[in-house]
């Protein structure tokens, strides 16, 4: 991998879940988790965690997250509405009390099989909750697709995309590409009650 330049405030918001900077697009998925890890360690050497976490906080406030779970119900809760219930509700789950959401959805994340709002792996055919990751943070975020059809006017296929920040966009199939990686998952459910707000207000204008 060449080398890849990021500077602190790049830093801070990645590791704080507020934004894809643009070194994200440089990183193939394959290589991602592990460069993820590299930077957790070259975070916490430089002194970076207090930062992250009023980062954090703040981003988590803006979006309407409770900073912290107080009790194993709401907890399991808050995972049934962000799309990992699948992962809590098995008799096999130890649940903590107290937890913050970046701690909740480390360990959901940690876990050996699939997050649950996975349904399947991509098949090669564009469809409504594709899973989308962005090649290029400035630009767009992470994305799911909400709505494929095909444009008589223009003769070509058009895909409506929610971003997990709750924007929505419609992109031909060039733009697609050139905002997205190959997609690899299809989802069973949105990310969060954020995108399906989002989502639901969209089809409602229609």
């Amino acid at each position: 991998m060449p080398p890849i330049h990021v500077n602190e405030k790049d830093l801070i918001d990645y590791l704080a879940g507020i934004r894809n900077p643009p070194f994200v697009s440089e990183v193939s998925p394959e290589d991602l988790p592990g460069f993820h890890a590299a930077l957790e360690e070259i975070a916490q050497v430089m002194g970076l965690e207090p930062a992250i976490a009023e980062a954090r906080a703040k981003n988590q406030q803006k979006m309407g997250i409770p900073a912290a779970v107080q009790d194993t119900e709401e907890y399991k809760q808050l995972l049934r509405d962000w799309g990992f219930g699948s992962l809590v509700d098995g008799p096999s789950q130890t649940l903590g009390t107290e937890r913050s959401f970046a701690e909740i959805v480390e360990d959901v994340m940690s876990q050996p099989h699939l997050p649950g709002f996975v349904e399947r792996p991509y098949e090669g055919i564009l469809e409504v909750m594709t899973v989308l990751q962005t090649r290029n943070g400035e630009m767009v975020g992470n994305g799911i697709i909400i709505e494929v059809r095909y444009d008589t006017n223009n003769g070509e296929v058009l895909t409506t995309v929610c971003t997990d920040a709750g924007n929505i966009a419609t992109y031909n199939l060039a733009e697609l590409e050139e905002r997205f990686h190959p997609p690899k998952w299809v989802a069973k459910g949105f990310i969060s009650k954020h995108v399906q707000n989002a989502v639901d207000r969209y089809f409602e204008q229609d």
